[in-house]
């Protein structure tokens, strides 16, 4: 059987082959004679074969020996067609290539016309996707998936980043509770701030707002701090509980183990001091590690608890003034009731139960049970029951009976004695007005000076008597100035005007001044000054005059004078 299969195969050689093989040489083929062992000898080629004989058999072969290839010809289509399946491919690199030889295309800009006539589409990927009835190109695909935190993981398509939740399946392995929330506030919220959630974006996550401990209503939601910055109109991630790191903690103002609150100042802020009423406690957590750049806080939100806010206390949401928290064992509750009703008959239990000071009469033992300060007065053994306030005088060794003036003084005043004898003290004004500026009411009698000023001026009041004290700095110099005007300042009390000298520009009091080229030197000469009713008499000015008309540029002034 093996000899008559080896003899078929013979024939078979020679028959299909046997033409080939005899035309090959004068078509261009390089091959050394066919010859059987234990391999069979194939006709090789350099690149695609071709086949120029008129003679076609079915099942002819041949090997591109320079590329590697093997080829067999199809009468079908009566073309030369790769074998592969058992070798590799030359081209290990790039997918790409392999395409192109696939699709015979050696232009790789024009991949859309092996796929459709449509001249739009300019790339293989449009081509793909729409074979692949793919309509949405820019997010049909996954392009990334990072893990922005331990608690989530972030996938992107296209333009479109999605949050997803990690969610452990052993208990009590997550270090962090962190949210995805969306910041609608209109600004972004620094990393670090505390906030609070406010309601609900389109997008279904929680929208948030800052916290602040100023009252009740902007710290009792406080709900976590923010991971890292967010803008407005994004999304983001706030930590509930556990650790933030990369805080701006420094070491001048933390220490590990402080403890944070929610700053009642500023909002979404922390602050070391606890805060107390009328701010409201949060504490935001403790502090781990104090550092400028690498700072870092454990977080455990504890929001503190109004007093209405107590399981045991029963009280009206506004109380009334004066009230207090009584605890009653009818209800093991506290309540908040009047002093009058706390009181009661738990204590005083007289017969008449409607009038407080009949029962405080009661227990002085008084018959006169009309008059609390009578039974005050008997109580202190004096025969004098007209004035509580004497017998308390009294009582306290005062001989000045004058209701405790002393305790109450008149704005911008002191107590004095202005008398030749011993008396009661009596108000005199006192007031020490601050240095201010002063911008108007300044008149110069040639070319006025100019550039920066630097006017000030100042004044106190004792008694009666007001001193005045002004200086004008500019920047530069005037010319032909020998005078200027300055109009008292409004806050000034009024002067005093002498009779005989209530008319227009009656010169009432002088003074000290001096008017110079410089800020500096020494003062040689003094120039009058005088305090005048103006030219309309309706106010008053001071006046300052140089002998000769110079370039000033400084002018000081010091006056006193009497108001009523």
């Amino acid at each position: 059987m093996r000899k008559l299969i080896i003899a078929l195969l013979v024939v078979f050689c020679q028959v299909s082959f046997g033409q080939v093989y005899q035309s090959m040489p004068q078509y261009g083929y390089s091959a050394p004679r066919m010859n059987f062992d234990s391999t069979l000898t194939i006709p090789t080629t350099n690149g695609v074969p071709t086949l120029k004989s008129n003679i076609t058999r079915k099942g002819a072969l041949a090997i591109d020996s320079t590329n590697g290839r093997f080829y067999f010809y199809n009468p079908k289509n009566l073309t030369w067609s790769e074998v592969t399946g058992g070798g590799g491919s030359t081209d290990t690199t790039s997918l790409s290539n392999r395409i192109n030889a696939k699709l015979s295309i050696s232009d790789s800009t024009i991949y859309y016309t092996k796929f459709r006539s449509d001249s739009s589409r300019t790339n293989i990927y449009t081509a793909i996707n729409t074979k692949l009835n793919k309509s949405d190109t820019t997010n049909a695909f996954l392009i990334s998936v990072s893990q922005p935190n331990d608690s989530s993981l972030t996938f992107v398509k296209g333009t479109t980043s999605t949050n997803y939740i990690i969610r452990s399946s052993i208990a009590g392995s997550a270090t962090r509770l962190v949210t995805n929330v969306y910041n609608n506030t209109g600004s972004t919220i620094p990393k670090g701030s505390v906030v609070y959630i406010s309601g609900r974006h389109s997008s279904n996550l929680p929208t948030i707002a800052l916290a602040q401990g100023n009252n009740e209503t902007n710290s009792y939601k406080t709900f976590a701090l923010v991971e890292n910055d967010i803008p407005t109109s994004n999304s983001g991630v706030v930590i509930q509980a556990g650790k933030i790191e990369n805080l701006n903690l420094p070491t001048s103002s933390f220490t590990d183990g402080d403890i944070v609150y929610l700053s009642p100042s500023v909002p979404g802020g922390l602050t070391i001091t606890k805060p107390l009423a009328p701010n409201h406690i949060c504490k935001i957590g403790s502090i781990t590690r104090a550092h400028p750049t690498f700072g870092s806080i454990e977080i455990k939100i504890e929001n503190g608890w109004q007093l209405d806010e107590l399981s045991d206390v029963q009280i009206a949401a506004v109380p009334a003034d004066s009230t207090i928290l009584q605890f009653s064992r009818v209800d093991s509750l506290w309540h908040d009731v009047s002093i009058n009703n706390a009181i009661g008959t738990k204590y005083l239990k007289p017969s008449d139960t409607a009038s407080l000071s009949n029962r405080i009469n009661v227990k002085l033992n008084a018959s006169d049970t009309t008059s609390l300060s009578n039974r005050i007065d008997t109580k202190l053994n004096s025969a004098d029951t007209t004035s509580l306030s004497n017998r308390i005088n009294t009582k306290v060794n005062l001989s000045d009976t004058s209701l405790f003036q002393r305790k109450s003084i008149d704005a911008y005043s002191f107590q004095a004695n202005n008398t030749n004898a011993t008396a009661n003290v009596t108000s005199f004004t006192f007031r020490e007005q601050a240095s201010q500026s002063l911008s108007s009411g300044i008149t110069w009698n040639g070319t006025a000076p100019s550039g920066t000023t630097n006017h000030q001026y100042r004044w106190n009041r004792i008694g009666n008597l007001v001193t005045f004290y002004a200086t004008l700095v500019y920047g530069t110099a005037g010319s032909n100035n020998s005078q200027v005007t300055i109009t008292l300042p409004a806050d000034l009390p009024t002067p005093f005007s002498p009779t005989g000298l209530t008319s227009a520009s009656n010169m009432l009091y002088y003074g000290a001044a001096n008017m110079a080229t410089a800020v500096t030197g020494v003062i040689t000469v003094t120039r009058p000054c005088m305090l005048r009713r103006n030219s309309a008499n309706n106010g008053f000015e001071i006046l300052v005059t140089a002998a000769t008309a110079q370039a000033m540029t400084f002018v000081s002034i010091t006056i006193q004078y009497l108001t009523n």
